[in-house]
């Protein structure tokens, strides 16, 4: 019988992290150093190199230029973060392993790298993260011909593909590399040898083609930190006569990005000038971490002044005399007036030195100031520059010391420039995405006295007709973008909208906003150029601030993923309700429902859990939180089903709430639809504004309530049987004249409704109407005499004097007159509710909360005409023209039971049911297929609600949304759970 052969393990079933890949930024390859394991480099690495020779640009023995910058992950091992690093050593392993010579060229500018290996037709492989920060780090490749374009990296990916899967795919044993993604001690290269050829090449460039003492007289400071090319530009300067200094030095890594200049960095340079020169010097320069990028600060009578990139750039190309220029459309439109004044031919790109090298022929630059250059260039005075096409920072530094920073004779336009960091990629890909038209069917749109012109990438330009879909498009995109920088925050007319790279606007003013997403780091770049330093700051400050334009366009964007997800896949979602801290609410009730601390004690009444205006919930999906009320508007048949959607124009009929009621609220009642509707159209006539505290109807809709106890709940509910009211009032001494003659018409009146109804009209309008001396008159001695009996312990929950002290000391009337709506605890029915009792509460029945807990549920309305017990409006003549006047008993509802797990709260209201729903294991609740939008929210225990092959845990306090008609079921995940559940009833 044969053995089974062992299964080989390979290094990817090995690996004890989830490997992250590298991907292609707008120069290089960049990741997070926990990502760029040895394994991911190598990889990488071994997948440029097989891209090169199978495209017949590099061969077996042939030399690989490599080289590095000063951060700690390039060259040494990241303990911080997690022992990743050593990069170079995975490049160098990479190279050998290719069959091709790793040449060490030390740590270097990457221009430095790219010079020498491009003089001699061969490869150079650059690690470094250029300004971004230390956790960060990446590859650049550049080839025998140049840097890589944007057209080779699919290609090279799909080599890096291949490579991957191969070195995966061995089986763990054999393999280079650890279970931790690093190499073998026994698999590591040893370091070649440093040459320093390159660096003194790079010197050579500048010193034999300026010519000698160009700078002589020059003062300079040079800002070191953690530049590596800090000590060649120091050499630079002082061989071409500039008086150099150097200082700032960094032994940690300080990631630079010279087109985001803070005000602590300008305060740190003004520090260094300070203590080095002062007045005396000229400029303070420095570079980005790699040296490819310049920063430049001219010194004007000792102070520092940033002279932005892209002006570094225009002073430098107009220094060498070059009659065409290619930079990135983000660059200052500064550079656009002085090459239209001069006669330059200006061509525009997206962003990164790949594009701009797709259109150099003489020299070009980015907004980072790295210049370029396409072709020998002449030095004033001296001889010719050899073309370097890539980012350079030497060059445009030289150029501009040499022309004395005379930013004055440039046009005035001023620029800033910042990133926004850990801002997510996929908010801000869907910024661009819904700011620009779908198809790419122009780059730039032109807007004009109701005109719109677009430019497609051919050049080509023409009018839009009105009929045209791109022209509603870009009419949407240009409105969209009026309301994110508005009048009010000081912006002319969108005048133009140019997309070759983000969004980038003008404004009828001239000012202009440009944003645009790294392509490879959670980052969103700012641009913003204006007629003055303080109105580009401004306009800065605005977009990027914590409350600021792009934030707000994150949310947004948001919530535009989160509502395409939820369309895409219905399912149900966990609703974040709204708390209200009215006075009389409870200190601990909610709060410990919501599993939250209360330290302040302070009061919270009653947690929202609907789309009401003033305490709207949020949904949340995939970790987003959206408002109700978008949620819904995103598509009303989705999330309430189309019948619902109809009936209640697109809204949610019901506002679902818990209450807790420490102090009692207002006697009250609500209006019936009519009423409601009526009342709205007269207070808007006479110019009433909602917000106005005499306002009675806010809105349209009438507000019938259902309610169920969570605790002992205590409460008035309409007027009790006149019988029992004669009774209530003749018990008390002083409230007895008012039954006076009552009890002789009610034996006229037996039970006919109208008469009896009649009786109550006139006493109870009587009191409302009653001036407020005799009020005091009769209410300020029953106090007193309760008040008595309450030290004596002779008043209790069950009696009406009870509650009308607890009243009397929480609603004093200024001047200490007495609350008129006391005497409606002796009207009304006192009722005491169990836990899970309730009361529906129809239009026009008085009704108070006194003391307790509850889920309440009702028309999505605010309506409420007062009754007293409340220091609010009380407009009497409204109050009356709506209570009904019917005396009865309450009718307190016990729930009926629908099923093994549910008990329904049956009410006439059209807009909601309300369910109470216990489930225990193996005993689920099912709510079916046939069903609007369905909230519910978990008082005791946890549960699941799956629905849509998603299960979401709910637990107490937490609430779930389910949309309309998906089929769902709520399971226990414990011993017990109970929930209420809000919803429509079927018609």
């Amino acid at each position: 019988m044969k053995k089974k052969k062992a299964p080989v393990v390979t290094l990817r079933q090995s690996l004890a992290y989830e490997p992250a890949e590298l991907t292609f930024g707008t120069s290089g390859l960049r990741g997070l150093v926990k990502d760029i394991t040895n394994l991911e480099a190598y990889v990488n690495v071994r997948g440029f190199l097989a891209w090169l020779i199978a495209a017949g640009d590099a061969a077996a023995g042939a030399a690989v230029y490599t080289a590095g910058d000063l951060r700690p992950s390039t060259s040494a091992v990241v303990v911080e973060d997690g022992y990743r690093g050593d990069i170079l050593q995975a490049v160098w392993r990479a190279v050998t392993d290719a069959g091709m010579v790793a040449v060490n060229l030390g740590h270097v500018p990457t221009p430095a790298l790219s010079l020498y290996a491009l003089e001699r037709r061969a490869p150079s492989i650059m690690v470094t993260g250029s300004h971004i920060p230390f956790d960060r780090n990446g590859i650049k490749f550049t080839r025998p011909g140049g840097e890589v374009m944007k057209e080779d990296e699919r290609p090279i990916l799909a080599a890096v593909a291949a490579a991957r899967k191969a070195e995966y795919d061995r089986p763990f044993e054999q393999s280079r590399f650890d279970d931790r993604g690093m190499l073998r001690p026994e698999h590591r290269v040893e370091a070649p040898a440093e040459d320093a050829a390159a660096a003194e090449e790079y010197v050579r460039r500048y010193t034999s083609a300026f010519p000698a003492g160009a700078l002589a007289g020059t003062s300079v400071l040079v800002w070191e930190h953690s530049a590596v090319g800090r000590e060649l530009l120091a050499r630079v300067l002082s061989e071409l006569g500039a008086r150099v200094v150097s200082a700032g030095r960094s032994d940690s890594f300080v990631p630079v990005d010279t087109e985001a200049v803070t005000e602590e960095m300008l305060r740190q340079v003004q520090a260094l000038a300070d203590g080095n020169g002062g007045a005396s010097l000229a400029a303070v320069v420095s570079t980005d971490g790699d040296s490819d990028r310049p920063l430049v600060f001219a010194v004007r009578e000792g102070r520092v002044s940033f002279i932005p990139g892209d002006l570094l750039g225009l002073l430098a190309a107009r220094w060498l005399g070059v009659r065409h220029v290619a930079v990135p459309v983000s660059v200052n439109d500064a550079v656009d007036e002085s090459c239209r004044s001069a006669g330059i031919e200006l061509v525009k790109t997206k962003i990164g030195s790949p594009h701009v090298i797709s259109a150099l022929k003489e020299a070009g630059w980015e907004g980072n100031g790295g210049f370029l250059t396409g072709a020998p260039l002449p030095v004033p005075g001296g001889s010719t520059l050899r073309p370097l096409p890539t980012r350079d920072a030497v060059l445009p530094i030289l150029c501009g010391l040499a022309s004395g920073l005379k930013t004055g004779e440039l046009p005035r336009r001023f620029g800033r420039t910042a990133v926004l960091r850990d801002f997510p990629m996929t908010a801000a890909a869907e910024i661009v995405r819904w700011l620009a038209p779908a198809q790419d069917a122009a780059v730039e749109a032109m807007f004009s006295a109701g005109v719109i012109r677009v430019r497609d990438r051919s050049g080509a330009e023409r009018q839009l007709t009105t009929t045209e879909p791109l022209a509603e498009e870009i009419s949407g995109i240009h409105a969209a973008l009026g309301r994110y920088f508005p009048a009010e925050d000081g912006f002319d007319e969108v005048s133009s909208i140019n997309w070759v790279d983000g969004v980038r606007v003008r404004f009828a003013s001239g000012d202009v906003v440009h944003f645009r997403p790294s392509g490879n780091a959670p980052e969103m770049r700012f641009y913003t150029v204006s007629d003055t330093p303080e109105r580009a700051g401004a306009i800065l400050e605005r977009g990027i601030s914590a409350g600021g334009t792009l934030r707000r366009m994150a949310r947004d964007a948001a919530d535009r993923l989160a509502l395409s997800a939820y369309k895409a896949a219905p399912q149900a979602v966990s609703l974040h309700g709204a708390v209200q801290h009215y006075a009389w609410g409870g200190y601990d009730f909610i709060p410990q429902l919501l599993g939250q601390d209360n330290p302040g004690r302070e009061p919270c009444a009653e947690l929202w859990l609907g789309a009401h205006p003033r305490g709207l919930a949020q949904a949340e999906i995939g970790g987003t939180r959206i408002t109700l009320d978008r949620l819904i508007a995103f598509d009303p048949w989705l999330t309430l089903g189309s019948d619902v959607a109809l009936r209640h124009n697109g809204r949610l009929p019901y506002l679902f709430k818990v209450l807790d009621v420490r102090e009692m609220l207002s006697v009250q009642a609500h209006p019936s639809r009519a009423q409601a509707e009526q009342g709205f159209a007269r207070e808007n006539a006479a110019g009433i504004p909602l917000d106005a505290p005499q306002r009675v109807f806010r809105d349209e809709n009438h507000k019938p309530e259902v309610h169920v106890a969570l605790t002992e709940f205590w409460m008035l509910h309409g007027f009790r049987p006149l019988e029992e009211t004669v009774d209530a009032l003749s018990t008390e001494p002083e409230l007895a004249p008012l039954a006076a003659g009552i009890t002789a018409r009610l034996a006229a009146a037996g039970r006919e409704p109208e008469p009896r109804q009649a009786i109550l009209r006139e006493l109870y309008g009587r009191l409302m109407e009653m001036a407020q001396p005799e009020v005091d008159g009769i209410l300020d001695p029953l106090l007193r005499r309760l008040e008595t009996e309450e030290a004596a312990g002779r008043l209790h929950k069950e009696q009406p004097g009870f509650w009308a002290v607890r009243a009397s000391r929480t609603y004093g009337l200024p001047g200490g007159h007495r609350d008129r709506g006391i005497f409606s605890i002796y009207l009304l029915n006192l009722v005491k509710l169990r836990p899970g009792q309730g009361t529906f509460q129809p239009p026009g029945v008085l009704h108070a909360y006194l003391e307790g807990a509850n889920v309440e549920l009702m028309a999505n309305s605010d309506n409420v005409l007062r009754g007293g017990l409340t220091p609010k409006h009380v407009d009497v003549a409204q109050l009356l023209a709506t209570v009904s006047f019917r005396d009865e008993r309450v009718g307190v509802l016990e729930g009926r039971a629908t099923s093994e797990t549910s008990r329904e709260y049956e009410t006439p209201a059209d807009e909601f049911a309300l369910e109470r729903i216990e489930v225990a294991p193996g005993v689920p609740y099912s709510g079916g297929r046939e069903h609007s939008a369905d909230s519910l929210v978990c008082i005791e225990g946890a549960a699941a609600v799956i629905a849509g092959g998603r299960t979401l845990a709910v637990t107490r306090g937490s609430c779930a949304l389910v949309p309309a008609n998906l089929p769902y079921s709520v399971a226990a995940r414990g011993p017990r759970a109970v929930l209420f559940k809000a919803g429509v009833p079927a018609q």
